[in-house]
């Protein structure tokens, strides 16, 4: 297949699996476990996730913005209330996302031992699908998190380091024991996600960045294809976590993996 046209396609499936809950690691995963040689580096890491990372940035770009200037100190001893929010959901974000570090990186020789095999990864696509399902089941209990509940989202997050546990289906699981507002859970899912993706990106970033010049022509192509369907899959999920819908993806996740697992282990 042309490099390109693979490039694209790759992308067009990071775009929509990295944001959608299915899991994109799980997924990029499998085509490396059952096409050995199909893929490389700059395809599943650089490439893929340097546009999805785009896609959140550019939607959420004004809370984005609110989040940064809340950092910096007011002239005026008074804080307007938008401001007073924005500190919180700052603080909320850091507490989770140090909570995933804590998790992810002892998991990190796990997950790349799990990505060798498919088994693996279909149970923790069926595990996925379950979680999903009791979704339909969750009534959260105060309007947004308090430190405990950014530790209990953080620390989901950190399991979704494992291929086949999705991230955002994982995050936004959680944190709607928190939000009555479904809306502000898939918010807060993909906000506190943009710094642990923006990290493995520049880290992934310098330690291929040979391989990363080498093909650069063909990045762009799956990047943007990653970006643009990154956008749709965002505003999709939105729209289905809104109408209490996300347990549909349970119908393709649960079946999914327990014929992944039977494959590999009968045939």
């Amino acid at each position: 297949m042309n490099e390109t046209l693979y490039s694209i396609l790759l992308g067009i499936l990071q775009g929509l699996t990295e944001f959608l809950p299915v899991s994109s690691s799980g997924h990029l995963a499998l085509i490396e476990a059952f096409y050995p040689g199909k893929s490389n580096f700059f395809m599943l890491n650089v490439l893929l996730h340097s546009g999805t990372l785009g896609a959140i940035i550019f939607y959420y770009r004004k809370e984005i913005f609110e989040i940064i200037s809340s950092l910096f100190p007011e002239k005026e001893n008074y804080l307007p209330a938008k401001k007073i929010e924005a500190r919180k959901n700052t603080v909320l974000i850091l507490i989770c996302d140090t909570v995933t570090i804590l998790i992810a990186f002892p998991l990190r020789n796990y997950a790349e031992k799990f990505t060798a095999h498919p088994a693996s990864i279909g149970l923790f696509l069926l595990l996925t699908g379950i979680l999903l399902l009791l979704t339909r089941y969750i009534f959260p209990y105060s309007k947004t998190p308090d430190a405990k509940g950014a530790m209990f989202i953080g620390f989901f997050q950190g399991l979704s380091v494992l291929p086949g546990l999705s991230r955002s289906g994982l995050t936004i699981f959680s944190a709607l024991f928190f939000y009555k507002e479904k809306k502000e859970a898939v918010k807060f899912s993909f906000l506190a996600g943009l710094p642990v993706i923006l990290g493995a990106f520049f880290f992934e970033t310098i330690k291929e960045w040979d391989n990363i010049q080498k093909n650069l022509w063909v990045l762009i192509s799956g990047i943007f294809s990653s970006f643009v369907f990154g956008l749709i899959s965002i505003v999709l999920l939105e729209k289905i976590t809104e109408k209490k819908n996300l347990f549909w993806f349970s119908f393709y996740l649960i079946p999914a993996g327990i014929i992944i697992i039977v494959i590999k282990i009968f045939f």
